[in-house]
């Protein structure tokens, strides 16, 4: 089975291969696991890799984007977590399918 821990390891090694090393995020997913990797970066964010990546034009490949984009995990990311993340897109250009009035389904 393809779980979020595949999944966002298989994000940063595009980020790598893209734009730098996501060294960050594989520590946070390795010591504290996918969720709350991703909590802590969106909730400190936006972070030195999402400026990168939006320096390029890839935000599609932030964690952020990762968030939005994997409706089947917001409810174990919350509904905090998964509006910052469409915010801080949205405030960027960057369009996401998530609505930001109830973010969690």
């Amino acid at each position: 089975m393809y779980n979020m821990r595949d999944k966002l390891l298989d994000l940063c090694a595009e980020v790598s291969e893209e734009s730098h090393d996501p060294y960050r995020m594989i520590f946070f997913i390795e010591n504290y696991g996918p969720v709350r990797a991703l909590q802590i970066v969106i909730e400190n964010g936006p972070t030195e890799s999402f400026r990168k990546l939006k320096k390029i034009k890839r935000l599609d490949l932030t964690a952020e984007a990762f968030v939005c984009g994997n409706r089947e995990y917001h409810k174990s990311l919350g509904d905090k977590v998964v509006k910052m993340a469409n915010e801080r897109l949205k405030r960027h250009g960057y369009v996401t399918s998530v609505d930001s009035t109830s973010a969690v389904y």
